[in-house]
């Protein structure tokens, strides 16, 4: 909307458009080989998405273009996001991201956040809520209850840094592989061993000359 020409907060450098471009574009860079996804931008109306692709320098490309203007139709950009997603119909785990900086308005949804809920319970989608800026400039109850009724999770990002930790662990957490690590500590513990996380290739060097060392 028209309002993330703004800033979440006054020391932050970026506004909130500025921010989010690199948020997201961070959020598609950790994205695991085998992961697709696409965008739904959405203000006083909401957009066709294009299809779901694992081509991440067009992604990023993408999230590049978004431009501040116009209202927030949050509920009805929700509910086509669940329904672009179901029509896809992609084997393995779904979900639906959704940030805002503001309340449902200008003009207003034509569904309502029961509605979207429901419909995300039907499918089996969770929905991850993510309120950008002050907590009074959005509805942090409603978003909530979305998150929580459909088995997701809501994010509050009161500053530029704040929202660029949370898409980190997002990414990170929505493309986990199935690693478990209290079953490969507790393995290396009582074997005489160490753990170690590499959450990306550049850090495997490293492991491997401590473990040389």
């Amino acid at each position: 909307s028209g309002s993330m020409k703004g800033k979440a907060d006054a020391s932050d450098q970026r506004s909130k458009i500025e921010a989010l471009r690199t948020a997201a574009s961070r959020f598609v860079d950790l994205m695991r080989r085998d992961a697709m996804t696409t965008l739904l931008p959405f203000s006083s109306t909401v957009e066709v998405a294009d299809r779901f692709t694992d081509d991440k320098r067009a992604l990023v490309q993408r999230i590049k273009l978004l431009e501040p203007e116009g209202g927030t139709l949050l509920y009805d950009a929700t509910y086509a996001g669940l329904e672009t997603l179901a029509a896809a119909r992609r084997d393995g785990r779904n979900a639906v991201v959704v940030l805002t900086d503001g309340k449902d308005e200008s003009p207003g949804s034509r569904v309502s956040d029961q509605l979207v809920i429901e419909r995300a319970k039907e499918l089996g989608f969770p929905l991850y809520m993510l309120g950008l800026g002050r907590p009074e400039e959005i509805n942090e109850r409603v978003m909530e209850r979305m998150a929580k009724e459909t088995g997701g999770k809501y994010f509050h990002a009161g500053s530029e840094q704040r929202l660029f930790e949370i898409f980190e662990k997002l990414s990170i957490d929505l493309h986990d592989d199935g690693i478990n690590e209290k079953e490969l500590r507790t393995l290396a513990e009582k074997t005489g061993g160490k753990f170690f996380w590499a959450r990306d290739a550049s850090k495997l060097p490293q492991f491997f000359g401590d473990l040389a060392t």
